[in-house]
């Protein structure tokens, strides 16, 4: 281009200065507008390259002894993540958390159960995405959780959606695995420390035949977009491959961490952070010899090796179709592995070794041959593969794109931490933080142990600084930092509530519909109402279940006074009594401005003497209704009955917080009966009030979002919601920490027992009760 208009002396020369910038600046501008629209119509390939339990023992990362040539070729075409973290060191949640970009607590996955879309049925994988944007998607070998070597051949945990085409090749390492040779003989082959070099060819085995066949997809779909995942199940155990490649580590050149320094790193680690090792510590099996160790940690390292080899291929494949320049490669693994450090092997652990895996992108026109230590997680990858391909990635995504660092690997303006879980039960689990310097770890939230280690003098993880006052406030900082990431269900946490190994039992049976269990401490007896037969009934640990009382007037709700009286509220007689020490019954409330109750249903006592009581018309029958609504009335000490909330449709249990500051009523919704039309179609919720010095309240805008009958509440404030999927419970936040499953749908709950420990639980025909961790609340100034 030539924009050159010739002046004399210095007006030409500055004219000529001033056309040139302006011309350069036309054509860079004109430049970029055809690389933009010929991106925007070109569309990228994706060649997926998945390892399985590869750690960064690579030549590419550094380990010299460890030969990876194609891995390293792939690194000078683009961009290797130093710090690229597993968000659960667990083959199958892993791969579902990279192929979703959401991570295991958002899916509900934390084991190998293939329940993706059991859990997840309306979920977008990566996969599945490319195909809805005109992709050709297919997979060949492990991309989601497959048995090794068991699943080998089949379809396993796949997700049928996220493919096009589909293929499962079997290698001599399935249909040969009897002549694997297995030090951990009481385990299968799928966790074991197992080996086999057969004098073979690389296409003899699964990994090859994986890499045999994407090659045959690339050429075959040279000419339309695809995204090509190949799958390799090496270096998961048992450890096979060629024998050409255990040739390349003499057995005398490996080497075993030394087991006194490795036992002394555990010293300050928390016992759950290594409790699925300590039994058969070291090398997790019984009686593994550090020769044998030694013998498998070869054969992790030819299997890397032959893994690599595979890569090779593939690279070559894209050179020899001409498709380098139109494809983004990524080459990934699930998560990391320990070979004898700490004594440890396997994964499934918090540590750098276990959580941290090798991660390369190279993708055309950005950085090549480039490092970045900046912390990135492997559900990255889902929004990086839809950003670099223009694609519309669903808005929930998880993760971030990594375009900046494909751009600048080092870019300062990436601050995004990676988080590493790890779960084996609801009663041990915890999570990870990573930054660029440290990686800080909370075991049940620090209940069971933190851990603190400084990576910029510490990359082994040896001392543990977590009690170090010194850096208590950067503890506390990280600590912050992780909670939002801890999304576990409640499900999958240890009960909040419920006594270690404590289980609902059923007491006694055989009656109609049971309500209004009470506690009676000076008897020692359970009281509640069999409804429909018109009796209170009573268990005992000693004598078990008997009446109580014949006659009931179909009492519902029963409670005890301040003095220690059974209050109940009666359906037939609408109203509230109160039973003296001889056997009396007292009404204390039956009316109200000259009209009976409808029919009072439960009642809560406060520690000025005051009663609380729900009056649905539940029992009413075919009897008048003589009040004007479904209320909730105060007696006062004196008599007086005032009306504190007309805002339930049908309301029902009631009960304090135990400092009295609130007041819980549960309303069960709208219904025919209902006689406030503008109630008819109310929802089922929990209402929440303040409650003042003088007794009025002030509802709270927050509700407890679940249709429960009635309530109780422990010392520390819980509040116990019976409801269709048993007792669900609640803390003083309104945050649904428990549910506790009942065989029938229960009513009613209530504490007891002589430490008031024990939950007992109305349901249906039937009394159960189950073993709490705190007692229930008691009013201020019970005397009983």
């Amino acid at each position: 281009m030539t924009c050159l208009v010739f002046r004399p002396n210095g007006e030409r020369i500055r004219e000529m200065i001033i056309r040139t910038r302006f011309c350069l600046r036309v054509y860079v501008f004109c430049s970029l507008s055809l690389i933009s629209s010929l991106s925007a119509a070109e569309k990228w390939n994706v060649l997926f390259i998945a390892a399985d339990d590869m750690n960064c023992d690579l030549g590419v990362y550094g380990n010299s002894q460890v030969k990876t040539p194609n891995l390293e070729r792939l690194a000078k075409m683009g961009v290797r993540f130093d710090n690229a973290y597993c968000q659960q060191p667990l083959c199958g949640p892993s791969r579902a958390s990279l192929m979703t970009g959401l991570r295991p607590d958002t899916l509900d996955l934390h084991t190998l159960k293939h329940e993706l879309r059991i859990k997840n049925p309306d979920v977008v994988t990566l996969g599945q995405l490319f195909i809805q944007n005109g992709y050709f998607s297919y997979r060949s070998g492990k991309i989601y959780h497959y048995g090794n070597p068991s699943m080998i051949g089949t379809d396993a945990n796949d997700d049928p959606a996220t493919w096009s085409e589909r293929n499962n090749p079997a290698g001599i390492d399935k249909t040969r695995e009897s002549e694997i040779i297995n030090f951990g003989p009481n385990k299968g082959l799928g966790i074991s420390m197992a080996w086999w070099d057969p004098e073979s060819r690389d296409e003899e085995h699964t990994d090859g035949m994986v890499a045999s066949d994407v090659i045959e997809q690339i050429t075959k779909n040279k000419d339309k977009p695809f995204f090509l995942a190949a799958g390799f199940f090496n270096p998961h155990c048992p450890y096979v491959a060629p024998k050409k490649y255990f040739d390349l580590y003499p057995l005398d050149k490996i080497t075993i961490p030394d087991l006194q320094e490795a036992r002394e790193d555990l010293a300050d680690v928390p016992p759950m952070a290594v409790m699925r090792d300590t039994k058969n510590w070291p090398y997790y099996f019984k009686d593994i010899t550090v020769e044998q160790a030694r013998r498998c940690k070869q054969a992790y390292y030819a299997c890397n090796t032959f893994v690599d080899a595979q890569v090779g291929r593939l690279l070559d494949a894209l050179e020899e179709n001409d498709l380098i320049d139109r494809t983004i490669i990524v080459f990934w693994s699930d998560h990391g592995y320990f070979l004898g450090e700490k004594g440890l092997w396997y994964k499934r652990k918090a540590f750098e070794r276990s959580a941290r895996m090798p991660m390369i992108i190279a993708a055309p026109g950005f950085a090549k041959g480039a490092n970045s230590s900046k912390p990135v997680e492997l559900l990255d990858l889902y929004p990086t593969l839809a950003d670099l391909c223009n694609l519309k990635a669903p808005d929930n995504l998880e993760g971030a794109s990594l375009r900046p660092l494909l751009g600048k690997p080092e870019g300062k303006d990436w601050n995004k931490p990676a988080v590493t879980q790890v779960w084996h039960n609801r009663d041990a689990w915890g999570y990870s933080i990573r930054t660029e310097r440290w990686r800080y770890t909370e075991w049940l939230e620090g209940q069971a142990g933190r851990e603190l280690y400084d990576h910029g003098n510490d990359a082994d993880e040896i001392t543990n600084l977590a009690d170090d006052p010194k850096h208590a406030d950067l503890i506390a900082d990280l600590s912050q930092r992780l909670k939002p990431y801890v999304q576990l269900s409640s499900e999958k946490r240890p009960n909040p509530v419920i006594a270690k190994n404590a289980q609902v039992k059923k007491l006694a049976s055989g009656m109609k519909f049971t309500e209004g269990p009470v506690w009676l401490p000076k008897e020692n007896v359970l009281v509640f109402s069999d409804i429909p037969n018109s009796k209170l009934m009573q268990w005992s640990p000693k004598n078990g279940l008997s009446v109580f009382r014949e006659e009931s007037e179909m009492t519902n709700g029963n409670l005890l006074d301040l003095e220690g009286r059974l209050l109940s509220c009666r359906h037939r007689g609408r109203d509230v009594v109160r039973t003296s020490a001889d056997g009396d019954v007292e009404v204390l409330a039956d009316s109200f401005e000259g009209g009976k109750f409808n029919s009072p249903n439960d009642v809560a006592v406060k520690s000025d003497g005051s009663l609380w009581f729900t009056d649905p018309p539940w029992g009413l029958g075919d009897r008048e209704m003589q009040q004007r609504g479904h209320w909730v009335y105060c007696r006062q000490p004196d008599g007086t009955i005032t009306v504190v909330s007309k805002d339930q449709a049908m309301p029902n249990g009631i009960v304090f917080s135990p400092d009295e500051t609130r007041l819980y009523i549960a309303d069960t919704g709208g219904h025919a009966k209902v006689s406030d039309p503008k109630l008819r179609d109310a929802p089922a919720q929990v209402f929440i009030y303040d409650v003042a010095e003088d007794n009025t309240l002030k509802k709270r805008n927050e509700t407890l979002p679940v249709r429960s009958d009635g309530m109780c509440v422990d010392v520390e404030g819980n509040i116990y919601t019976t409801t269709d999927d048993g007792i669900v419970v609640f803390d003083q936040e309104n945050r649904q920490i428990a549910v506790i499953p009942v065989p029938e749908h229960p009513a009613n709950a209530a504490f007891g027992g002589r430490d008031f420990k024990t939950l007992f639980i109305t349901a249906r025909k039937s009394l159960y009760s189950i073993r709490m961790k705190s007692p229930g609340a008691k009013p201020p100034g019970a005397k009983w």
